[in-house]
């Protein structure tokens, strides 16, 4: 069976296009140039006026109750989540009213366009005309389906992410995919089809800025960047997985040094392949998953302002790696493994991840890393050395240097 949605993609667009040319010709070049500019005004109002009409939408009312209150109410669900979740769920309705604006104004400005017609001069230059109505039916075409082509790929995106094993699960069976593929609605094919590419190629800033709204602390979220967020998470958690299956049973060895290096390499390669709005999304959700759990025992205090202060985007997981491997290193075989005392406290120093976590299991148990006396000078030279004053009294504090 043909795919439904490459289909319904294709078939708005020649339908739009088709009849353009064919309204083009019947208007002649003045008529449709007057259409053009009347239908390009709509858009521009459309565009502008989003907000207004989505709140309108929004502060509707069904038995009692307003579309943002269950809105709201779904969006409490998902706990710390719920602005972020409330902020996507407003998005996706602004694309969809969006598109319905859409149809409706092409009727509203055909209905004047009709009567100002009387007073126009009569059809000439059809050739031009059709060409300008060519403009006009692809101008209609792309503000309609380019953000529908952005949702459809943003679906073929999360459903490739839920088919895939979380924690030895799969939130989306195979067979239910392929189901839908037996039904005709393929996303991973559409997603692939010339057409898609070609809409996603000319309109993704479009649908970005259309499909994007504000949490309530002003950050600015998008379907596309969630999308990525999720898919990128699933990758994450396989890479932590995949650390957290590493034999560790008979200390650090060349092996598993390598399985190690490797892994937190590919957590790299991740975050690196990710944009910058969904970097930016993943801080967002982050500080408000530890803002949440300020205040609780779910998390240390001197560790939640670390992490509210985390910038993902700057964290090296081979950086953070690697310390971890070092410090290992020393623990066991002191200077004699390679490592020495005064670029282990340089290398914590850089820390955004190990140091906040190492300080703070220090703390909890109230104990300091202890020193040969030999080595404690070389610890506190190093530390005089650094630039930041806040790592500094850590790192003396981790040590037990007044």
């Amino acid at each position: 069976m043909d795919n439904i949605l490459t289909s319904v993609i294709l078939g708005i667009t020649l339908f739009f296009m088709i009849f353009g040319v064919l309204f083009g010709l019947k208007r002649g070049a003045f008529r449709s140039t007057v259409r053009l500019i009347t239908l390009g005004i709509g858009i521009a109002i459309t565009w502008f006026a989003r907000k207004a009409y989505v709140s309108a939408v929004m502060a509707l009312e069904f038995e009692g109750e307003s579309i943002n209150s269950m809105l709201e109410e779904a969006a409490a669900e998902a706990g710390a989540l719920s602005g972020l979740i409330g902020a996507l769920l407003e998005s996706l309705l602004t694309v969809v009213l969006f598109i319905a604006v859409m149809l409706v104004l092409k009727l509203i400005t055909a209905v004047i366009f009709f009567i100002v017609g009387f007073f126009l001069p009569k059809p000439s230059k059809r050739g031009v005309g059709a060409l300008v109505g060519l403009l006009q039916g692809a101008l209609i075409a792309f503000c309609i389906c380019a953000p529908l082509n952005g949702l459809l790929c943003n679906c073929a995106q999360l459903l490739g992410t839920l088919s895939q094993p979380i924690g030895g699960e799969v939130i989306l069976p195979a067979e239910d995919i392929a189901e839908m593929k037996k039904n005709g609605i393929d996303f991973e094919a559409y997603a692939d089809s010339a057409i898609a590419k070609a809409y996603s190629a000319l309109g993704n800033g479009f649908y970005t800025a259309l499909a994007s709204s504000e949490t309530e602390d002003g950050e600015s979220i998008s379907i596309a960047a969630v999308t990525e967020v999720a898919e990128a998470g699933v990758k994450l958690a396989g890479a932590v997985e995949s650390i957290s299956n590493i034999d560790m049973s008979s200390g650090i060895t060349a092996e598993n040094r390598e399985e190690l290096r490797d892994a937190f390499k590919e957590l790299d390669e991740i975050k690196n392949g990710m944009s910058d709005e969904a970097l930016g999304t993943i801080n967002t959700m982050i500080s408000t998953l530890v803002g949440e759990a300020a205040g609780s025992e779910e998390l240390p205090p001197a560790l939640v302002e670390s992490l509210e202060n985390l910038n993902f985007a700057e964290i090296s997981f081979e950086a953070e790696g690697n310390l971890v491997l070092d410090f290992m290193d020393y623990a066991e075989s002191g200077t004699e493994s390679g490592v020495t005392i005064s670029n282990l406290v340089n290398d914590l120093a850089e820390s955004t991840l190990v140091l906040p976590l190492i300080s703070e299991m220090a703390s909890s148990e109230e104990g300091t890393i202890e020193l040969p006396e030999a080595e404690k000078a070389e610890v506190e030279a190093a530390i005089d050395n650094l630039a930041d004053e806040s790592k500094k009294q850590t790192l003396r504090d981790l040590f037990g240097i007044q």
